[in-house]
C-alpha cells in the first residue's frame, strides 16, 4: 500500500542519474518489500516503548515517562556526534583534491549527522514549557 502511494505520487518524475566520467548511473526503485521493512523497522521503538507504560499511567495527565537505560550518556552522545559531523563538513569544505561525488557524500552525512545530534541534545537545551 505505502509502495503504490508512493509511486503515484512519483509517477511523473524522471530517475535519478549521475553522470561519472564515461558512464550514466540510473537509479532503480525500491522494492515494496524493502519499504514495508523500513516502516516497520522504524515503527518498533516507539511501539516497544509504549508497552513499557501502565494503560492507566498514560491517560493520567503530567505522567512523565521513566528514564531509559541511555539517557544518563545521551548528551555526551550528542556532543560526540555533533564534533564528529562538524568535523566531517570541515573536511568536505576545506580538503584539497577531493572528488565531486566525495564531497557532496561527506558534506550530506555530515548534514545528516549534525540534525540528528541536534534533535539529540536538544530536550536538555530547552525545557519544557
Amino acid at each position: 500500500m505505502v509502495y503504490q502511494t508512493v509511486k503515484q505520487l512519483t509517477e511523473g518524475i524522471k530517475p535519478f542519474a549521475t553522470v561519472m566520467t564515461d558512464r550514466v548511473t540510473v537509479s532503480r526503485e525500491a522494492p515494496p518489500e524493502a519499504i514495508d521493512a523500513i516502516a516497520l523497522l522504524a515503527s518498533y521503538v516507539p511501539a516497544l516503548r509504549a508497552t513499557r507504560v501502565p494503560p492507566i499511567a498514560a491517560v493520567r495527565e503530567g505522567f512523565v515517562l521513566p528514564r531509559g537505560r541511555f539517557a544518563r550518556v545521551a548528551p555526551y552522545i550528542a556532543l560526540l556526534v555533533i564534533a564528529l559531523s562538524i568535523a566531517l563538513l570541515g573536511y568536505s569544505l576545506f580538503k584539497d583534491n577531493l572528488g565531486t561525488a566525495q564531497r557532496l557524500i561527506s558534506m550530506a552525512v555530515g548534514v545528516l549527522a549534525l540534525f540528528v545530534g541536534v534533535a539529540m541534545i536538544s530536550s536538555r537545551l530547552v525545557k519544557p514549557l
